[in-house]
């Protein structure tokens, strides 16, 4: 009975040696994701409780204010304190409380890894240290969770900008254009008018269309505006006074978004694009243009209109 008995004691304080020995006295957690969003447009996903409502990984708690607490498992989470590279965040688990830093750290110009980290001060009672040790391995499980559901909701680019930007290398070489100048923003007709006499020169000249008529449209002054008006072709044409030949860099990069809409809806999407340009730092290479998928004279519809936006980068 002694030696059962001392056996058992034996176990026991071995297990409280180990208690002490393997779980330090400071608690520190941390994680990161990489996001391939730029850290400002983060900061305001981040800072927004609205946008939790839609990047939370679980239903979360409706909105009220600033003292509004979102729920995941056992936590409730809300954000204290904006920062300017990220913020700080309240978790309170079972009447505890712990302070968790996030800090976005810009990667390259086009990525943001997302980094949390908390401390807190280990019990001196072993039976609470080690319940403490697995609500911190819960705790860094639900927090990677939490920020890959944020990752994966500023990586879509139409949660950011309202347009979805795909990355794509240029496939045509040749086009073959021409410009008009309007004291007002030109009308279908008259845009068609401008591509017809395009095709009827690509005809005379035996060569093939390859893709959509393209167009551009720029103003300084909403006083004048000054159509471009292109079609790819198969091979390398005649210039004149009317129609130029552009080669296009063949492999180069360029963003393309699909925009179904009229003419506002393009336009928006046209400074949504720019504004996706400045936040990652690309280097316009040339001006940007439509690609007019839908034959706007045959569709008279705008609201069915479709439109392929592209913007050649570096």
């Amino acid at each position: 009975m002694k030696k059962w008995f001392f056996g058992v004691l034996a176990v026991l304080v071995l297990s409280v040696i180990a208690v002490y020995v393997f779980i330090p006295g400071q608690f520190k957690i941390s994680g990161d994701v990489l996001s391939g969003c730029d850290n400002k447009n983060i900061s305001i996903s981040l800072h927004d409780h609205q946008k939790w409502m839609r990047w939370w990984p679980k239903q979360a708690v409706p909105v009220t204010g600033a003292d509004s607490f979102f729920n995941y498992n056992d936590g409730r989470y809300k954000l204290t304190k904006p920062l300017a590279d990220g913020g700080e965040i309240e978790l309170i688990i079972k009447n505890n409380k712990f302070e968790i830093t996030v800090f976005l750290l810009p990667v390259n110009k086009d990525s943001t890894a997302i980094v949390w980290q908390t401390s807190f001060a280990a019990s001196s009672n072993p039976i609470k240290r080690l319940a403490q040790y697995f609500e911190a391995v819960q705790m860094k499980k639900d927090m990677k969770t939490i920020l890959e559901s944020l990752r994966l909701f500023v990586d879509k680019t139409e949660n950011i900008y309202g347009i979805n930007v795909k990355r794509e290398k240029v496939k045509i070489d040749f086009m073959v254009s021409t410009k008009k100048s309007f004291s007002h923003y030109p009308t279908t007709e008259e845009i068609y008018k401008m591509i017809a006499a395009v095709k009827n020169y690509i005809v005379k000249e035996e060569a093939k269309e390859i893709d959509y008529p393209m167009l551009s449209i720029t103003t300084e002054d909403s006083l004048e505006y000054g159509a471009h008006v292109a079609i790819p072709v198969d091979k390398k044409l005649l210039e004149n006074d009317t129609f130029s030949f552009k080669r296009m860099p063949k492999g180069g990069n360029i963003l393309v978004s699909e925009i179904q809409g009229g003419v506002k809806a393009t336009e928006q999407a046209l400074q949504q694009f720019s504004a996706y340009v400045t936040d990652h730092q690309f280097t316009v290479m040339a001006i940007p243009f439509q690609s007019l998928i839908t034959d706007r004279m045959k569709e008279r519809d705008s609201s069915k209109w479709i439109t392929r936006i592209y913007y050649p980068v570096m």
